[in-house]
């Protein structure tokens, strides 16, 4: 099976051409040309880089920080300041606006929020502070601290919390052809032994295709406010 396949991909710089696509369907992964993946499925999305390994590919995430920040001057505010909560309801997180007491984002059971999850104020913001008790899969809970100093006065704020995730561990894969010499991947940590076919074969006038380039730029192009520890 190994020969079969090395037989069909290219070698050298042209190997990630050759097997660039998007394997399977609601869920599985896509490999770009330019040596990048984005797993995907229900509520994942993961980029990061591969690379070969012989007959074998290793993949590296991406490992996002703790906490983002995107920040901007919203005229519309005025003297307002909104803050948008996203994925803090996924851990035991907290936060403090300005020199306010520092506050759990949302208490234990609470269900009477719907989603989005705004946070508004009347007045100015000097500094945000985020919080977690870390909850690792190899480490023991620890209490961690992020703190942004808002000299800039922004008022518009979207805060991230990146719960710690096992789709984020590296993995590896091996390439396969079907019985009916349809490219194939197995993936050591997704999707199970059958693995996923290649949906397409990369034509640049696929729509869907086309939008998954989309969320790859948007993705490398985005960027966030620094915090400190």
């Amino acid at each position: 099976m190994a020969q079969e396949v090395n037989h069909y991909i290219a070698t050298g710089k042209d190997r990630s051409k050759t097997i660039s696509g998007q394997y399977g369907d609601l869920s599985g992964i896509c490999l770009f040309e330019d040596g990048k993946f984005m797993l995907y499925g229900y509520a994942t999305m993961v980029f990061g880089s591969y690379v070969f390994e012989k007959d074998y590919l290793l993949f590296y995430p991406d490992q996002l920080p703790q906490f983002q920040l995107y920040a901007c001057h919203n005229p519309t505010l005025g003297d307002d300041v909104s803050v948008n909560f996203r994925g803090f309801e996924e851990g035991k997180t907290s936060v403090q606006f300005g020199d306010d007491r520092i506050q759990p984002v949302f208490n234990d059971g609470a269900n009477c929020f719907d989603f989005p999850y705004i946070y508004e104020q009347s007045h100015p913001m000097s500094q945000l502070k985020f919080a977690v008790q870390n909850e690792g899969f190899d480490a023991d809970p620890a209490y961690q601290t992020f703190h942004y100093q808002n000299d800039e006065r922004f008022n518009d704020f979207i805060a991230i919390y990146n719960k710690p995730q096992r789709a984020r561990a590296n993995f590896g894969a091996y390439l396969y052809l079907t019985e009916d010499k349809k490219l194939a991947i197995s993936l050591s940590n997704y999707g199970g032994r059958k693995g996923f076919l290649r949906e397409n074969q990369v034509d640049p006038t696929q729509k869907r295709w086309l939008e998954i380039l989309t969320m790859k730029k948007e993705y490398e192009s985005a960027g966030s406010i620094e915090l400190t520890e």
